[in-house]
C-alpha cells in the first residue's frame, strides 16, 4: 500500500492532538485529545486491511517518512515498511494503552453555521500567538457577528477582531481555547452547537473535527 500526502498530513495533524491512535478496519481515521475536548474524523483514500494501535504517531511518521515511495504493508502484528530491499519493521502498541476515539460522529445541535476560510483560521492563530491571547470567542450580538482573540477574563485585554458578513438573531458568546484549534489548513464550515461544541468541517476533504467550548461560553437562542 502507498499512503497519500493527504493522510500523511492527516496523521501529522493527529500526533498534536494525541501522540497514540487507534487505526480501524476501513478507511476512517479518528484521533480524540486525552482531556476529550479534541475530536477528529477524516476518511482517507487507503483501506485499511485490519485493526492497530500505534503508542507513538510521530514515530510511526518518521518510519513511514524515511524513504520516498515506500510500499507499506499491514501485518498481523506489526508494519512492514519496505524500499526495495530495505525494511523497516514497526511493532503495533497493545489496544490497552492508547486513547481510541468513538466510531461515530457526533451530535451538537447546531444553531448557527458560518464559513472561515483558510486566511481565517491562520490569522486567528496568529493573533493569539502575537497577543498571547488564549482564547477565540464568536459572538452574536445585535444581529451582528464577530470573531475576538483575547483573554476575556482580563478587562480590557489586548484583543483581535474580525467582523463577519453575516447576520444573526441569537445572542451568543461562544468561547475556545486557541490551544485547542488543532486544525488542518484550509477553509472551514464552522457550526456552533447548542451542547457547547463547535464542528469545524474542511470544504475540500472529507475531514472534521469537534472541538468543546469554555464553560464559560453563554448561548442564548
Amino acid at each position: 500500500m502507498k499512503i497519500s500526502d493527504t493522510t500523511f498530513g492527516i496523521l501529522k495533524n493527529y500526533s498534536t492532538i494525541n501522540q497514540n491512535i487507534m487505526v480501524r478496519q476501513g478507511s476512517v481515521l479518528s484521533t480524540v485529545s486525552e482531556g476529550k475536548n479534541i475530536l477528529s474524523r477524516a476518511v482517507v483514500s487507503e483501506v485499511f486491511p485490519r485493526e492497530f494501535a500505534i503508542y507513538d504517531l510521530t514515530n510511526m511518521i518518521n518510519v513511514l517518512n524515511v524513504w520516498e515511495n515506500v510500499d507499506v504493508d499491514f501485518q498481523e502484528s506489526y508494519i512492514k515498511v519496505q524500499n526495495d530491499k530495505k525494511k523497516y519493521r514497526y511493532n503495533y502498541a497493545d489496544p490497552s494503552v492508547v486513547t481510541a476515539a468513538p466510531d461515530k460522529e457526533l451530535e451538537i445541535d447546531p444553531f448557527f453555521t458560518f464559513d472561515l476560510s483558510q486566511s481565517d483560521v491562520a490569522m486567528i492563530q496568529k493573533a493569539g500567538s502575537i497577543l498571547a491571547a488564549p482564547t477565540l470567542s464568536i459572538i452574536g450580538k445585535d444581529g451582528a457577528v464577530r470573531v475576538v482573540v483575547s483573554d476575556p477574563s482580563v478587562a480590557g485585554s489586548n484583543a483581535y477582531t474580525e467582523d463577519l458578513d453575516i447576520a444573526t438573531d441569537a445572542e451568543f458568546d461562544c468561547r475556545l481555547k486557541i490551544e485547542n484549534l488543532k486544525v488542518i489548513p484550509g477553509d472551514y464550515t464552522v457550526s456552533l452547537g447548542k451542547k457547547k461544541a463547535m464542528h469545524f468541517k474542511n470544504k475540500n476533504i472529507d475531514l472534521q473535527y469537534w472541538l468543546a467550548m469554555e464553560p464559560s461560553s453563554v448561548v442564548l437562542v
